[in-house]
């Protein structure tokens, strides 16, 4: 009966040993696998309200390994531009198990590819017998520029009526600079260019005079106005290079426009004026064969009228106005109805009109030039609606890891 006493007493000691060598490697263990299990339940995400306001600053983007895989050189780029830190958001079933996501927005993504860091830019294109379209089904997507390459698909989640996107960026963000262009823009910004403001577009702009003056657009109908076309004459920073070509239209209208006050009111009142009336004749000529042709040779021969006017106005434009001159220049273009001055109207505009013929003969120059040599479309499916109401999957990729959907 002691000998089993013993016997028992022993194995307890045992088992007290165990407990207390093997209990820590029991937690970390389970610590382990809690860890892995949480982090397969959770995915990093940044969604619009996650970046910040502030504008783009003027320093380099920050250098990243070329280990670094896809998605980490993503949230570089938030970090370094907007501030954004990821956020942890529950992982939805439909996703694989075994890769890493970030989950975007539209907006999100589209500003992104607006920064054009390095200098790329970026276009859609079919690719593999996807389409470029949102209109054809649940299709697939792309986007493919030098370095460049993105993937995207439309799935519906089995569960319910909801759509989500999974894609792929490998290349982006390229190394490299954020483009002098960009400096100051916000995010805000830039998704009003996206969605229809002209790429010129900035809520405050700075002009060759130093002043920093309201822009003409205060709300979406004021694209069609003439306003932020002669803006652009006054202004002393340069367009982003994606822009929304579905507004073209708009954008056409407001050049129309120009020369609408050009003919309709400036000369009714200043025609046969001694000094303005000569400007405002080859400022109207200028305006009206840039509209009429709309290519490369009609900008030239619009340039031969510039030159003629700037012998007699040298230097930047507007170089020695101040704020309320120029937006009342800037007010009398938007103002589409208009079709006479009055006498106070016209005196304060007299000595002004030099320079405000100049901005719009420059503003409708440089925007042609814009549309067709520089400026490139926004994909079209990051515009649908459609679109817009799915979360996007960012599928994390590695160097020289298949990136397949």
């Amino acid at each position: 009966m002691a000998d089993k006493m013993a016997d028992w007493g022993m194995l307890a000691v045992v088992v007290a040993i165990i407990a207390i060598l093997f209990g820590p490697i029991r937690d970390m263990v389970r610590e382990y696998v809690v860890k892995i299990l949480y982090q397969r339940s959770k995915c990093d995400a940044i969604r619009w309200r996650d970046l910040s306001g502030q504008p783009i600053p003027s320093r380099a983007v920050r250098p990243v390994g070329s280990g670094d895989s896809s998605n980490i050189r993503i949230l570089r780029l938030f970090e370094h531009v907007w501030g954004a830190t990821a956020r942890l958001v529950g992982r939805p079933r439909y996703l694989k198990r075994d890769v890493q996501y970030l989950r975007v927005d539209t907006d999100v993504l589209t500003v992104s590819l607006m920064l054009e860091p390095g200098g790329e830019v970026f276009f859609p294109i079919a690719a593999n017998g996807a389409s470029s379209s949102p209109s054809r089904g649940w299709g697939s997507f792309a986007i493919h520029e030098g370095r460049v390459l993105g993937d995207f698909r439309r799935y519906k989640a089995s569960d319910d009526n909801d759509a989500y996107i999974v894609g792929t960026l490998r290349g982006f963000p390229p190394l490299g600079n954020i483009k002098p262009r960009l400096y100051g823009l916000t995010k805000t910004e830039l998704l009003a260019i996206a969605h229809g403001y002209p790429p010129f577009y900035r809520e405050t702009f700075k002009a060759n005079s130093g002043m920093m003056v309201p822009h003409p657009i205060r709300e979406p109908r004021d694209v069609c106005r003439a306003g932020w076309v002669v803006a652009i004459g006054f202004a002393s920073h340069k367009p982003v290079r994606l822009y929304n070509k579905g507004n073209e239209s708009q954008y056409e209208q407001a050049c129309g426009r120009v020369l609408h006050t050009l003919k309709g009111v400036l000369t009714t009142e200043f025609g046969k004026h001694p000094t303005i009336g000569p400007i405002l004749e080859l400022t109207v000529m200028g305006v009206e064969v840039m509209n009429r042709v709309k290519t490369g040779s009609a900008v030239s021969r619009a340039s031969v009228y510039l030159e003629r006017i700037e012998d007699a106005n040298p230097g930047p434009i507007g170089k020695d106005l101040d704020v309320a001159q120029i937006s009342l220049i800037l007010n009398l273009f938007n103002d589409y109805g208009k079709d006479a001055l009055d006498d106070d109207e016209r005196r304060e505009l007299e000595s002004l009109l030099p320079e405000a013929l100049r901005a719009a003969l420059v503003g409708v120059l440089n925007w042609w030039v814009y549309v067709n040599n520089e400026g490139r479309a926004i994909p079209e499916w990051l515009l649908d609606e459609r679109i817009r109401l799915c979360p996007i999957w960012l599928r994390d990729c590695g160097v020289g890891e298949d990136a397949s959907l």
